[in-house]
């Protein structure tokens, strides 16, 4: 995480006093209070994970207000999300690394504005992200219930930055780290100069470049010049260098009229033969809700393209060109696009450009962009009796990956792991190399409770004891002891020293070393801050789509790393108690079996932390 972590925080800018502007370039007192109560500190949590940059006020209505920031401070990491990609990574981290990516599938960042941070009237406020695109790396959100309303800074009427032209750069480096007190750092002012006007190649302004020491922490905040108009939003930094570079205001005006960002185009599964579906996903930012329409224009396979034509038209003449109509909504624009069945069902490209119109019926088109089509997954169901065998290949470069799973519905024919082994064996406890039961203890006093046919059956304190061992069948699994859970992984005697519920998994562990001696791992498959509390979950065998997947590992002596396994089959109760928020615990019973070599099991009450 701290690799990923610095990269996500790396894109800041902040320059230091030592640059080529003279003493007495300097802000009035007045205009620097005014810059500071508009510049914001952002936070933003995503699971485990937390950035943490800068933004400012773009525009204020009662006590809410509207804020600019970059889309790389509150949004998730390209290295965090399904497919990502970090070079160097092996072995274990490239397996960690997939593991995180799975975890935060599903999560949304959770984003907090401060104002006025770092002093005594400093407020935190929950945002609400309104739209964000990775090119040019904006986003804006949207807070109310503001005590205090700052004046907005102005970029609607920005002068054109011109080389040696001084400036100031507000913003939070390095984020808690330069805090003095328990709540929020400071904000930090420096100096700059712009060294530079980068173009694109139609000629348009792409960035500004400035010359200053550069930190991480200020990316998304504002860089304006001695009279504190907006000169541009700081956004990336080249690591060895005093070079930093920010996003010209005129990108902010673009996209507070609405604005698409770059297509994407995936391929559908190919069900039993069936011609593959094929869809476009266009990100949107419309804030001022001003977008009146999206529409893509497309070419099966790649079309020659002029780079200094990028904002016109280019496919209106190309053979086979289409246009389809995008429909808007929840932040993407997205349609079906109709292409021809490739043989082979073979990776493809595809040439497209998207364009918008705004609310005065002006149309701007996109840079137009060939892409790669992944070929789409073939996916075979053959169904026997009451067993449906279901294949996946997914043909990657020169690779085929090929998945498949049987699923068995009812009582099934074939034969269950479970009628593998002996439904007595170690359910007694006469083999000497078996471990402990688990059995509850007696309780001080007989407590009866009566039946519906009126006989009277003892819950406690009773001569016979609650034993608790392996068993094969969920009928013969004996009521939850209330004491802390024991068994036995893969053989061996299993107390617990730990238990975790994190990113939808509940772990119990034995040992307090990076790997485990035993553990045991459930995944839930619910979100994360998902209250479990009252939920119970009964497996009794194969467990179905969507419900828990189990795996455990036990290291043994001399050992270095454990033994992995997953168990396809399993008997489970596991029941949730009352969440503690204060002390974020989450308390519960389970009796597992699993169909292991070890006849592996445990039983017992727990608390798991919450993470």
């Amino acid at each position: 995480m701290g690799q990923l972590r610095h990269s996500a925080l790396t894109c800041g800018v902040l320059f230091s006093l030592a640059v080529v502007a003279r003493a007495d370039d300097s802000l009035p007192a007045t205009t620097v209070q005014r810059l500071k109560d508009a510049t914001v500190y952002v936070k933003t949590a995503i699971g485990p994970l937390k950035m943490t940059g800068s933004g400012f006020v773009i525009q204020v209505t009662g006590d809410s207000a509207l804020i600019a920031t970059n889309q790389h401070v509150i949004g998730k990491p390209k290295e965090l999300r399904i497919g990502g990609f970090i070079p160097g990574l092996r072995g274990r981290d490239k397996m960690y690394l997939r593991s995180l990516q799975q975890g935060l599938a599903g999560k949304e960042p959770a984003v907090t504005v401060v104002f006025h941070s770092g002093d005594t009237n400093e407020q935190s406020l929950n945002a609400e992200v309104l739209g964000g695109l990775d090119e040019p790396d904006l986003a804006i959100l949207k807070v109310s219930g503001i005590k205090i309303s700052p004046k907005p800074i102005e970029f609607a009427n920005s002068p054109a930055p011109l080389e040696t032209m001084p400036i100031f750069v507000l913003g939070f480096p390095f984020g808690d780290a330069l805090s003095t007190n328990h709540g929020s750092p400071a904000i930090t002012v420096g100096k700059g100069t712009v060294s530079s006007i980068r173009k694109d190649a139609s000629g348009k302004t792409a960035k500004i470049q400035i010359d200053g020491a550069l930190n991480p922490g200020n990316s998304g905040g504002p860089v304006v010049d001695s009279k504190g108009n907006l000169i541009g939003i700081s956004v990336q930094t080249i690591q060895g260098s005093n070079i930093g570079l920010a996003i010209p205001p005129g990108e902010l005006v673009a996209t507070l009229e609405g604005r698409v960002g770059k297509p994407v185009v995936s391929a559908g599964q190919v069900v039993n033969g069936a011609a593959p579906t094929y869809e476009v996903v266009i990100p949107v930012i419309d804030p001022m809700k001003k977008l009146k329409s999206a529409t893509l224009q497309f070419v099966d396979g790649a079309v020659p393209l002029d780079a200094s034509k990028s904002s016109e038209p280019q496919l209106n003449a190309a053979a086979g060109n289409q246009k389809v109509d995008l429909t808007i909504s929840d932040r993407v624009a997205r349609a079906t696009l109709a292409l021809p069945v490739v043989a082979n069902q073979k990776m493809r490209e595809i040439t497209v450009q998207a364009s918008y119109v705004n609310q005065n019926g002006e149309t701007t088109y996109l840079e137009p962009m060939v892409l790669k089509v992944a070929a789409p997954a073939v996916v075979t169901a053959k169904v026997d009796g009451n067993s449906a065998t279901i294949t996946q290949t997914q043909k990657s470069g020169n690779r085929t990956i090929r998945r498949e799973v049987t699923i068995t519905r009812g009582n099934s024919s074939g034969k269950s792991k479970f009628d593998d082994l002996d439904e007595d064996a170690g359910a007694e406890g006469d083999d000497e190399k078996s471990s402990k039961k688990a059995t509850a203890k007696k309780g001080s006093s007989n407590v009866k409770k009566t039946t519906k046919s009126g006989k009277e059956e003892n819950d406690g304190g009773s001569d016979k004891t609650t034993e608790v061992a392996w068993t094969n069948k969920i009928t013969k699994m004996k009521k939850i002891p209330d004491e802390e859970i024991t068994g036995r992984i893969d053989g061996l005697e299993f107390t617990l020293d730990r238990a975790e519920l994190k990113t939808g998994s509940l772990t119990f562990r034995k040992g307090t070393a990076f790997f485990a001696d035993l553990e045991l791992a459930i995944v839930l498959w619910t979100k994360r801050d998902e209250d479990v509390s009252g939920r119970k979950f009964v497996i009794n065998g194969q467990p179905r789509a969507g419900e828990p997947v189990v795996r455990f590992s036990a290291k043994r002596k001399g050992e270095k790393l454990p033994k992995t396994q997953h168990a396809s089959e399993y008997l489970m109760v596991l029941e949730f108690g009352d969440y503690n928020a204060e002390l974020r615990m989450q308390p519960g019973k389970i009796y597992i079996c699993l169909p292991d070599r070890g006849k592996s099991f445990l039983a017992g009450s727990f608390e798991a932390q919450v993470d």
